[in-house]
Order: structure tokens, then C-alpha cells, then sequence
């Protein structure tokens, strides 16, 4: 099994852009960029989406304990520890969360768990009251 953070992408041109011949990921540089490859867990990218009744579902619940708790906000230090676990993540697909299907954007944060200080990732990657070394 490969660890995830030890495998790069194997990015290639592709018309205006570069993208990986792995995982898909595409991004727009004059060379070849770095990114870790989300294809580096075993099985990773076997697992579909949530539906779209499921995110819906996923995203109220947690709307409704977010503002239930009082819309407490993560710090902007916080958002980006969190965007950057994301981004490396191997269920993320370069806009929203395969596993609960919840949009990863640092900008727009009202839609965003990831600046929702009671939030937590739902495979335990980071969460709330959890520090850079236990998430």
C-alpha cells in the first residue's frame, strides 16, 4: 500500500493546462506542478460520491449543529490547516468531499465546514479541539 503523502503526481501537458495521469487533477502552471496524488490509497477512487439527497442531508445536519452551537467560527490559521489536509486527501476531488460530500472552498466560508470551528472531517483527518499533531 502506498502512504499517501509520499506519493507525487504524474502530471502531463494537456492543451492550456497540466493534468495527472493518476487521479485526474489538473491545474494550470508553466511546468509541471507538485501536488500529492489523491490516487495513492488503495481503493480510494473506487468509492462514488454521495447523491445529491445525501450531501443535501449531510450539509443541513451540520448546518443545523453549527448554528445550534452557536456559529462558532475556526480561526483563519485553522481554515487553511484544514484546506491544506484537504487538498492532500485522497476522497477530495478538487471542489467537495467524496466521503460526505460537503464543498471544501476557503472562500464563501458560510457554505464551508472547513471554517466552522464544531466541525470535524468525517474520515478524522482534522476536527474540532484537535491540534496539527493528533488530526
Amino acid at each position: 500500500m502506498h502512504d499517501s503523502a509520499s506519493v507525487k503526481c504524474d502530471f502531463v501537458p494537456n492543451s492550456d493546462d497540466y493534468r495527472c495521469q493518476r487521479c485526474g487533477r489538473t491545474a494550470k502552471a508553466k511546468s509541471p506542478p507538485f501536488a500529492i496524488c489523491r490516487a495513492a490509497g488503495i481503493g480510494t477512487h473506487a468509492k462514488s460520491p454521495p447523491s445529491l439527497i445525501t450531501k443535501a442531508a449531510n450539509f443541513a445536519a451540520s448546518a443545523a449543529k453549527h448554528l445550534a452551537a452557536g456559529m462558532p467560527r475556526a480561526t483563519d490559521e485553522e481554515v487553511t490547516r484544514r484546506f491544506s489536509i484537504c487538498q492532500a486527501c485522497e476522497h477530495f476531488d478538487g471542489k467537495a468531499c467524496r466521503q460526505c460530500g460537503c464543498p471544501i472552498v476557503r472562500e464563501r466560508q458560510f457554505i464551508s465546514k472547513l471554517s466552522w470551528a464544531n466541525e470535524k472531517c468525517p474520515v478524522g483527518k482534522w476536527g474540532s479541539g484537535q491540534s496539527p499533531e493528533t488530526a
